[in-house]
């Protein structure tokens, strides 16, 4: 969302429900709170939002909350380590490593009795403080585990703009502070974007080096060595998703015959049966993702789609802008492609259910046809399966997957809150 955007939410009249929350940050907030509240009206929300005076942050903490409202804590490497701001200049005598780690643990104690707050921590680039550039990397990265520790949810170093904050107190430009609203907003809401259900990828130049109609299977590249690199990589990461429940098609502007060929080699990391199904033709791929969805009966929002023509991109994003389209790599931006993936899959709990996931959904695919064959009567074809109901309590050492499918907004949760197994 761009500001101009955000204001335009913002002048018309908003009729949602008020939510009230206050705001923790070193920073001066005024453009993100506008973007927190014009994400929350498009979500059906009228936020209202206390934001402390700047650079009280240690000492809110310390005197505890002061009424119900839910809070947010938008924390920096100052808020741990004074002597990290950059506004405050170089400190004027030395430090040294443990007595800096120590009071970023003081902080750390002191914020982890806020239980119910939501944490979200920006590791900005911290000035040289110490003599020592290795203790400088040191701390900064000491920084980021306490963070972790404490569950809070880790922005990319990349949204800090020094220059900004210097001139301003603001610590994103423009054009970030909208990414970090939705976070926010998000986290309030307890809407946050689900974990997608389905990768639909490319073949040529994706899964393998080369075109498999032009080059053959001995043209192309697919191994850890030159150009099948990033390849083999591409297809460890799909083997992971796939053991985490993912599910993952193929679609090609080939041949069925053609592009089925390389999954039968032997050093292939991804086979045949990893896959949900490949479809191979030279229809719009915008109409392969559309007949899955109906298919599988997901939504369009549960799909990603990658592929390195950006021709291909802008065909699906255009027909379905529900689907997170990614375009892979060809520029050298390897690791950025691979931490957008792992943003995009952050998933937390993987139960027994999803490792078995792809051969449930391709019975399902298989079983189509036959639906179809008897006048597509689906009361008649769930008879046919022959289900038991099985009724028993969940012990606590099995209480992984029910909270897993009470968390399934689409299914089981209509009021979007999350709950742990905690």
């Amino acid at each position: 969302m761009k500001f101009l955007e955000a204001q335009k939410i913002l002048s018309q009249k908003q009729n949602g429900r008020d939510l009230y929350f206050n705001l923790g940050i070193s920073s001066t907030a005024d453009q993100l709170c506008i973007f927190i509240k014009a994400i929350s009206a498009s979500l059906g929300y009228n936020a209202q939002i206390s934001v402390q005076s700047f650079g009280t942050l240690v000492q809110i903490l310390h005197s505890g909350p002061k009424d119900s409202n839910k809070e947010v804590f938008l924390l920096a490497p100052w808020d741990f380590i004074p002597q990290c701001d950059w506004r405050t200049g170089f400190p004027s005598k030395n430090h040294n490593f443990q007595t800096l780690y120590n009071g970023a643990y003081d902080f750390f104690n002191l914020i982890k009795k806020r239980k119910n707050a939501e944490l979200i921590y920006l590791p900005a680039s911290i000035p040289p403080i110490l003599p020592n550039q290795n203790s400088n990397i040191k701390i900064a990265a000491a920084l980021v585990s306490l963070a972790t520790d404490l569950g809070a949810h880790i922005l990319d170093e990349s949204l800090f703009n020094l220059e900004g904050y210097l001139s301003s107190g603001t610590i994103f430009n423009g054009a970030n502070q909208g990414h970090v609203a939705e976070i926010i907003a998000h986290k309030l809401i307890g809407t946050a974007a689900p974990i997608p259900k389905i990768v639909v990828t490319d073949l040529d130049n994706v899964m393998w080096s080369g075109s498999i109609s032009e080059d053959g299977i001995t043209g192309i590249a697919f191994g850890p060595l030159n150009q099948g690199f990033p390849h083999f990589l591409y297809q460890g990461f799909l083997l992971r998703l796939i053991r985490q429940g993912i599910l993952v098609a193929a679609v090609s502007r080939n041949s069925a015959s053609v592009a089925l060929e390389p999954f039968k080699h032997k050093n292939m990391l991804i086979n045949e049966e990893h896959l949900l199904t490949i479809r191979a033709d030279y229809n719009a791929k915008s109409e392969h993702i559309k007949a899955l969805a109906e298919e599988l009966n997901l939504g369009l929002e549960s799909f990603v789609f990658i592929d390195d023509n950006p021709v291909e991109i802008a065909e699906v994003s255009k027909a379905l802008p529900e689907v997170h389209c990614l375009q892979f790599p060809t520029n050298g931006n390897l690791a950025f492609f691979f931490k957008e993936l792992g943003e995009i899959f952050d998933q937390r709990l993987v139960t027994k259910e999803d490792k078995t996931r792809t051969k449930y959904y391709r019975q399902m695919l298989s079983a189509k046809p036959n639906m179809k064959g008897n006048g597509t009567d689906l009361t008649q074809f769930l008879k046919n399966l022959e289900m038991v109901l099985e009724i028993k309590c969940r012990a606590e050492n099995e209480i992984t997957r029910p909270v897993q499918l009470i968390n399934k907004t689409n299914q089981f949760n209509l009021n979007g809150n999350k709950f742990s197994e905690h």
